[in-house]
Formats: C-alpha cells, structure tokens, sequence
C-alpha cells in the first residue's frame, strides 16, 4: 500500500470548508502508520543481519533494539 497516495486521496476527497482538526486527525493516522513502518523495518533489518543504520528514526532504532534482545534472550533459553 503506497501511504502518500492513499493519503494524498483521503485529503483529496474532503470539502474544501473541512475543519482543520479533520486534516490533523488524517495526518497524525499517516504518521503513526509511517512510525509503524519504520519499527516493523527495523525489526526486519535485525532478522536479516543488515547493520543497524544511524540516522532512520527513532522507531527504526526502537524496532532493530526489540529484536536484538529478543534474540539474545532466546539464544540464552536454547
């Protein structure tokens, strides 16, 4: 699913005389599924041995760091 576009149509289709708190609920749903992203990225990079890259995000850094210590923890219990 492309978020830009699926975003971009949302802002698209509501009136013109659209209440301001209306365009900052759209908004913050876009981010929070970008924040999301970023984690589940993250994560993904982990698993897949890629080295952890600075400068991605907060949640990237939250997503590589959760998988990280899972994975210590469950080679600790094997």
């Amino acid at each position: 699913m492309n978020v830009q576009k699926a975003f971009d149509k949302h802002v698209a289709s509501m009136p013109i005389n659209a209440k301001l708190s209306d365009i900052d609920v759209a908004i913050s749903s876009a981010r929070s599924y970008l924040d999301a992203a970023m984690f589940i990225q993250g994560e993904l990079d982990c698993l897949n041995g890629v080295a952890h890259a600075e400068g991605k995000g907060t949640d990237y850094d939250r997503g590589y760091a959760a998988r990280y210590e899972m994975e210590q923890l469950l080679g600790e219990i094997r």
